[in-house]
């Protein structure tokens, strides 16, 4: 949401120029991102240059997973837990932080 403050490619990242001109034409606003003009902008952007884009679905992947179960989780970073930002008590009070990002949001189903 505040890309333009906060978007930042670190050096030590060693990305490629191509990667890094991806990122930043996908990561702006949408009428300079690739692919404005229809995906054959992004599919002749450098990043994928030699992607047989007729017979990708032919490829194998390049990393393949090897899960344990269903629900393993191994590939996915651990984070310490944090205090939620809903307490019991609160909801008892009805002291409850809004998220300031859903402010004014509502969501409507439409009936089918």
């Amino acid at each position: 949401m505040n890309w333009r403050k906060t978007f930042v490619i670190p050096p030590e990242a060693n990305l490629s120029a191509a990667s890094i001109d991806l990122l930043r034409r996908l990561i702006c606003d949408t009428n300079e991102r690739l692919g404005v003009n229809g995906v054959e902008e992004i599919k002749a952007h450098p990043f994928f240059a030699g992607i047989d884009w007729r017979r990708i679905r032919d490829k194998k992947a390049y990393f393949i997973p090897e899960l344990k179960t269903p629900t393993d989780t191994c590939y996915f970073d651990t984070f310490e837990e944090e205090e939620p930002w809903i307490t019991e008590e609160s909801l008892k009070s009805k002291k409850v932080r809004k998220d300031a990002n859903f402010i004014g949001y509502t969501f409507k189903r439409d009936n089918e």
